[in-house]
C-alpha cells in the first residue's frame, strides 16, 4: 500500500510538472522523522539517493536509502524510523532513583517540539533543572539562570548530559559543555542547596521536551574532552577505567597559567567529574576583581599587568577581614595572604516574612545588593497596610504597587555593588542608588489608588520570601545635611546655610534662576547626612515646548499636534465611557509640566474593574467582549483571558503576537492602531474568533484554515463564562458594548443577502435575511442578531445563484 501511495504521488507530481527539469529539489529530511539524520548535504536533485542513520543506541527499523522524489517527498521501502534500544521514555511525576553525583544522566530532545517546551527535572530536597528552547537559557533553581553558549551544537536532535558534584553542576550536549555553574561562584542560597545529597530526580509534567532518558554509567575514558584546552597533558595512560573512578592529572606548559581543576575523575564514556574546568591560560592582565568577592572593590582602574599590586576595600558600614593587598596573576586570578571579605558592622542580615518596626516617614531605610545574585532576583519589600515595593534587575525596573512601575534611568549608578535608600512622605517615595536619585514616585501624579495607598500610615516592613537580592540592611537616622544632593540641578539656590541639624528637622528653601521654570518642591527637609525629604524632586528647566502629555494621566488624550509653545492652552478628553473628574483644559509649562485647576483624571463609567480568576458570565457567540489596556504596564505584561471550555486567548506586547490555545500565535498587523490607549474587542462564531483594535480589525482566526483540526475541534464548542487569569496585568477595565446599532451588514460577510428592516438595526434586534434577486438561500441562518455594532448568528447565511429562476422579492 505504501509504494502504491508513493506511485500516486508520482504520478500526480507528474501531472503538476510537465517536465523533469521543473522538478523540486528536496531541502531536507521529512520533519516528523524523528532523530533520523543524514550526511548529505541539501538541496539534493529529484532522483538523487539520501542515506540516513540514527544517533548512537537508536536502530533504524526501516530503509537506509531514501531517493529523492519532490520537496520533502521521498520513495523507499519501508518508512525510516528511529527506535531506541537502552533509552527509557521518560514518564513524568513519577520518582526515579537516580544521584547525579555518582552516574550522570542523559535525555535526548528533538526541535519538533513547541518552541515554548521545556526540559524540567527535579532533584528531590534541592530544586530543579530547566533547560528553556524559548528563552535559549538554562534555570536552576536558587543559582540563576545562564544564556545557550554561541556554540551550542546545531544538529537537530540533542542528547544532554547532566551531571553534579559537591561543588558544580555540569550539563553537556551532544559531548560539548555548555553549562559548568560553580555554586561557591554564585551566592550561599546556591552552595547551601546544590551542595546537599539526594538520590531522586522526577520529570516534572511541564517537560514537553525530553522524551527519552537513561543512566551513564559504564564504560571506559579513553581522551580528554574534546572542549578541554588541547594544551592540557595528562600524567595517566588512556584507557581508564571507571568502574576504579581512577582520578587524572593535569598540567599545563611552563609558559601558561592553570586555571580549575588539576585533577579530575572519570565517570563513564570520556565523561569526567570535576568542579570548575580545566584550562591553561596566557600570562595576561587582570581585567577585575573576583565576582565571587562580594562588596570587595578597588580604585585601580583594569587591566593591570601580571605581578601588580592592587589594593581593595569595602563599603561605609563593612570591614575588611582578609588581605587589603593582592597581586594579579592572570584576569580574575590573584595571589593573597588571605581571601579579601567584607564582614557587615552596622548593617543586619535580611531575614524574610519576619515584621520589622520601622516607619519609612521617619527613618529611611538601607539596602545593600551585590550583582552576583541571580538575574531573575529581586528586591521585595512589603509596606503593611500600603503595598510592595520591588527593584527587579531582570526587568530593569520599579514596581509600586497600586502605582505602577518605571525603568531604571540610564544614569542608573555602575559599581558592582549598591546601596539603596527607600524613604517618603505622605506625598511621595524616593529611592536612591549609590546616594544618586532614581526613583521620585509623586502619588497625586499616578492615580487615586496610589494616592489612597501609600499616603496611609505605617510603622512596620517585611522582606518577602521571594527577595533574594538584599542580603543586608539599615536605618538610616543620623547626621547633619552639608549640602545639597549631587543629583540636585546646579542651578538651584538655597536662603539656608550649612549644616543643617536633621534633629531640629529644619527646612531648607530653593530657588531658580529669573530665565528658568522651578519645578518641584521649593521647600525641602533635611534628614540626616545630607538626605532631604521632598515630594517632587527640585530644578531649574528652561523655557521650552510641551511635548506630550503627562504619562501617569490614564486615558487622557488630546486633539492637539505636538510640541505645544508655553502658555498655550489644550483641551484633554477620555474615550468612550470615561468621563474626566478634573480640568478640560490645561496650559503648557514646559516638556510634560502644566498648569490646571485639577489633575486630568478618566474615571470609567460603564466599564468594570478587572478581577483576576473569577468567572464572568458571557458568551462570546451572543455578545461581543470589550477590555481596556494602557501602555503604561510593563512590556512583559500581557492581556491573558480564559474561555471556559475552551482555552486562552493571549496578548503579548513584548512579542507582538496573539496566542490562540490550539490554533497557535500570530503576528500583530502593522497597521495596529498607535493611539497610546487600546480598547479590545473580542467576538467569536462557529466558524471564526475576531478581534478588534481601537475598532480596528487585528485578527480573523477562521478555524477551518488551521492545519491541525484540535483548532476547529476546541474553538467551536460552546462556552457561556470567561475569566481573566492571575497573570493578566495588561487588562484594566471590561465591559459588553451594549447599545451599539448596527450599521452595515457587509462587515459580518453577508454577501448576496439584503436585510428585510431599513438600516441602522438596534442592539438587540433580530432581523430576517433576504437573498438578491436571481439567488436562493442554500445554507445558514435565515435571522441575524445585531450585537455590538455588528450582525452575529450561529451559522453564516449563504445565498447560491438559482438559474433562470427569478425570486420575487
Amino acid at each position: 500500500m505504501q509504494l502504491m501511495g508513493i506511485s500516486i504521488l508520482l504520478i500526480l507530481s507528474a501531472m503538476q510538472s510537465p517536465t523533469s527539469s521543473q522538478a523540486v529539489p528536496c531541502p531536507s529530511l521529512q520533519p516528523a522523522w524523528f532523530y533520523l539524520t543524514t550526511d548529505t548535504t541539501f538541496p539534493v536533485a529529484s532522483g538523487v539517493k539520501v542515506t540516513v542513520k540514527c544517533p548512537d543506541e537508536f536502530v533504524n527499523q526501516g530503509s537506509e536509502t531514501l531517493t529523492c522524489v519532490n520537496g520533502i517527498n521521498y520513495n523507499f521501502d519501508d518508512e525510516p524510523s528511529c527506535e531506541p534500544q537502552d533509552w527509557t521514555a521518560a514518564t513524568k511525576n513519577v520518582e526515579i532513583n537516580h544521584d547525579l553525583e555518582t552516574t550522570p544522566l542523559q535525555i535526548i530532545t528533538n526541535t519538533l517540539l513547541r518552541q515554548t517546551d521545556k526540559v524540567h527535572v527535579y532533584v528531590q530536597h534541592i530544586g530543579t533543572i530547566q533547560i528553556s528552547f524559548q528563552h535559549r537559557r538554562f534555570y536552576i533553581l536558587s543559582c540563576g539562570d545562564y544564556e545557550f553558549p554561541s556554540d551550542l551544537p546545531a544538529e537537530r536532535d540533542k542528547i544532554w548530559t547532566i551531571s553534579r558534584t559537591k561543588e558544580a553542576l555540569t550539563i553537556l550536549c551532544n559531548g560539548v559543555e555548555v553549562l559548568n555553574m560553580v555554586y561557591a561562584e554564585f551566592d550561599k542560597y546556591c552552595t547551601r542547596a546544590w551542595s546537599q545529597s539526594s538520590a531522586l530526580i522526577e520529570f516534572r509534567s511541564d517537560d514537553l521536551a525530553s522524551d527519552y532518558t537513561k543512566s551513564l554509567s559504564q564504560g571506559a575514558c579513553n581522551t580528554l574532552p574534546e572542549y578541554f584546552d588541547s594544551s592540557l597533558t595528562v600524567t595517566e595512560t588512556f584507557p581508564v577505567d571507571n568502574l576504579q573512578e581512577l582520578d587524572v592529572t593535569l598540567s599545563c606548559p611552563a609558559d601558561k597559567l592553570a586555571v580549575g581543576d588539576k585533577v579530575i575523575t572519570c565517570f563513564g564514556k570520556s565523561h569526567f567529574f570535576y568542579s570548575k574546568t580545566p584550562a591553561c591560560l596566557p600570562q595576561g592582565n587582570c581585567t577585575k576583581l573576583h565576582p565571587a568577592w562580594f562588596y570587595v572593590t578597588t580604585d585601580t582602574v583594569f587591566p593591570v599587568a601580571p605581578g601588580v599590586q592592587i589594593t581593595v576595600k569595602c563599603p561605609d558600614g563593612f570591614v575588611n577581614q582578609g588581605s587589603e593587598t593582592i597581586t594579579c596573576q592572570n584576569e580574575i586570578h590573584y595571589k593573597f595572604d588571605n581571601v579579601p571579605i567584607c564582614e557587615p558592622q552596622d548593617w543586619t542580615a535580611v531575614t524574610k516574612k519576619v515584621d520589622i518596626n520601622h516607619d519609612l516617614e521617619t527613618t529611611p531605610l538601607q539596602i545593600i545588593t551585590n550583582t552576583l545574585l541571580r538575574q531573575t532576583d529581586k528586591v521585595h519589600v512589603y509596606v503593611q497596610h500600603i503595598g510592595t515595593i520591588q527593584i527587579s534587575f531582570q526587568h530593569r525596573r520599579f514596581y509600586i504597587l497600586s502605582c505602577g512601575d518605571y525603568e531604571f534611568p540610564s544614569d542608573l549608578p555602575a559599581e558592582r555593588d549598591k546601596i539603596w535608600t527607600i524613604s517618603r512622605t505622605k506625598e511621595a517615595l524616593t529611592i536612591l542608588c549609590n546616594g544618586v536619585e532614581v526613583l521620585n514616585m509623586v502619588y497625586a501624579e499616578f492615580d487615586k489608588y496610589c494616592t489612597r495607598a501609600w499616603s496611609q500610615s505605617s510603622a512596620l516592613i517585611e522582606f518577602r520570601s521571594d527577595d533574594l537580592a538584599s542580603d543586608y540592611t539599615k536605618s538610616l537616622s543620623q547626621g547633619a545635611c552639608d549640602t545639597l544632593p549631587e543629583y540636585f540641578d546646579s542651578s538651584l539656590t538655597v536662603t539656608e546655610t550649612f549644616p543643617v541639624d536633621n534633629l531640629q528637622e529644619l527646612d531648607v528653601t530653593l530657588s531658580c534662576p529669573s530665565d528658568k521654570l522651578a519645578v518641584g518642591d521649593k521647600v525641602i527637609t533635611c534628614f540626616g547626612k545630607s538626605h532631604f525629604f521632598y515630594s517632587k524632586t527640585p530644578a531649574c528647566l528652561p523655557q521650552g515646548n510641551c511635548t506630550k502629555l503627562h504619562p501617569a494621566w490614564f486615558y487622557v488624550t488630546t486633539d492637539t499636534v505636538f510640541p505645544v509653545a508655553p502658555g498655550v492652552q489644550i483641551t484633554v478628553k477620555c474615550p468612550d465611557g470615561f468621563v474626566n473628574q478634573g480640568s478640560e483644559t490645561i496650559t503648557c509649562q514646559n516638556e510634560i509640566n502644566y498648569k490646571f485647576d485639577n489633575v486630568p483624571r478618566c474615571e470609567p463609567q460603564d466599564w468594570t474593574a478587572v478581577t483576576r480568576n473569577v468567572d464572568i458570565n458571557h458568551d462570546l457567540e451572543i455578545t461581543p467582549f470589550q477590555i481596556i489596556t494602557n501602555t503604561l504596564l510593563r512590556k512583559t505584561d500581557k492581556v491573558r483571558i480564559y474561555v471556559q471550555h475552551i482555552g486562552t486567548i493571549q496578548i503579548s506586547f513584548q512579542h507582538r503576537r496573539f496566542y490562540i490555545l490550539s490554533c497557535g500565535d500570530y503576528e500583530f498587523p502593522s497597521d495596529l492602531p498607535a493611539e497610546r490607549d487600546k480598547i479590545w474587542t473580542f467576538s467569536r462564531t462557529k466558524e471564526v474568533l475576531t478581534i478588534l483594535c481601537n475598532g480596528v480589525e487585528a485578527l480573523n482566526l477562521i478555524y477551518s484554515d488551521w492545519s491541525d483540526s484540535s483548532c476547529s475541534d476546541v474553538w467551536t464548542k460552546e462556552a457561556s463564562a470567561l475569566r481573566f487569569n492571575n497573570d493578566d496585568l495588561a487588562s484594566d477595565y471590561y465591559r459588553n458594548p451594549s447599545g451599539q446599532a448596527c450599521e452595515d451588514y457587509n462587515k459580518a460577510d453577508l454577501s448576496n443577502l439584503y436585510l428585510s428592516t431599513e438600516l441602522p438595526v438596534a442592539e438587540g434586534t433580530e432581523v430576517m435575511v433576504t437573498c438578491f434577486k436571481g439567488y436562493v438561500r442554500q445554507r445558514g441562518d435565515s435571522v441575524v442578531l445585531c450585537s455590538a455594532g455588528n450582525f452575529v448568528y450561529s451559522e453564516r447565511p449563504q445565498c447560491v445563484l438559482y438559474g433562470r429562476f427569478t425570486l420575487e422579492e
